[in-house]
């Protein structure tokens, strides 16, 4: 056997085996590789592979010199890059909170939250609105590119640079815990949400009393330097429950934006039925509902509402 017609991929010098056509096969085929059965056809000489689909047609010009080297099967995946966690808050804005609120605003206002949160108060943007945001939390505050890391005690703004303040201090009720339960079950609280100890000009650690009282004194102040003159300001707050007595939040936080010298007039009041938890000591005397209070800044005194007039103005 001629020494030209060697195997090139084993280097055997048998002959290909075929069928019809051998001949044919061995000039079209001998130099490329002996390993592989051939068959021909003998109607049309047509010469086939018997490879591991089957038979296959093969062409001169397609074949190769050594088989196609399989890439192995691989089974493992590449682990799917986790979403960052979303921290809980545990006093966001509802939808029928944010409708009273958007009923409120003036035309086309730039408007100032200075407890953003997660940032919902950016549902009011729109409609010629803007919004802006401040949080002291970083966690909460990088929620939303329109929210700023800053601290309500000491705002990062001029005197008189927004047309409207729309906020909602917290309540001081439970959501200042920090404790864990005593019965094992889940705690939700500002605390807890975050899941590390707040910053210390956090009034979410703060209950009903003294301390409380004195940190929104200061926070409203604050609001107001940035007030324009005849700005609004609208107010989401709620009445709670301790030791089965209520708490006066609402009429209290009534009274001390008022003190603030700046003429306001209480204009509306909206009432929002809330669903609330169910849990503690108190979960039998729940307050049923929330206020949206608009406020507006007129320079003319104005006397103080008492509990019974604002369920008056409640009630229209």
């Amino acid at each position: 056997m001629d020494e030209d017609m060697k195997c090139l991929k084993c280097g055997s010098m048998t002959a290909p085996y075929g069928g019809f056509g051998k001949a044919e096969a061995w000039q079209q085929v001998g130099k490329y590789s002996c390993c592989i059965v051939w068959y021909g056809n003998p109607f049309t000489g047509q010469l086939y592979e018997r490879g591991a689909k089957g038979l296959q047609e093969w062409h001169p010009k397609t074949a190769t010199k050594t088989a196609p080297k399989r890439k192995p099967k691989t089974t493992s995946k590449k682990p799917r890059p986790r979403k960052p966690k979303v921290p809980k808050h545990p006093a966001k804005f509802s939808d029928n909170v944010l409708t009273a609120m958007l009923a409120m605003l003036p035309k086309k206002a730039l408007v100032l939250d200075p407890f953003a949160g997660t940032g919902r108060v950016h549902r009011l943007s729109g409609r010629g609105h803007k919004t802006v945001g401040c949080e002291l939390e970083l966690e909460w505050a990088s929620m939303h590119r329109n929210t700023i890391q800053a601290d309500a005690l000491n705002l990062p703004f001029k005197d008189d640079s927004f047309d409207c303040i729309a906020t909602s201090p917290t309540y001081g009720n439970r959501f200042a815990d920090s404790h864990e339960a005593k019965d094992g079950s889940e705690r939700r609280s500002y605390t807890h949400d975050l899941g590390r100890k707040l910053h210390q000009n956090n009034s979410g650690s703060l209950h009903w009393g003294d301390a409380y009282r004195d940190f929104h004194e200061r926070a409203w102040a604050e609001s107001l330097r940035v007030l324009k003159p005849g700005g609004i300001f609208i107010l989401n707050i709620s009445d709670h429950i301790r030791g089965g007595e209520l708490m006066p939040v609402s009429e209290w936080h009534i009274k001390a934006l008022k003190s603030l010298g700046r003429g306001f007039i209480l204009r509306e009041v909206i009432d929002v039925p809330t669903p609330r938890m169910r849990f503690g000591e108190n979960s039998g005397a729940r307050v049923e509902a929330e206020h949206v209070i608009k406020f507006e800044d007129t320079g003319e005194p104005d006397h103080v509402l008492s509990v019974e007039e604002l369920q008056a103005l409640a009630d229209q």
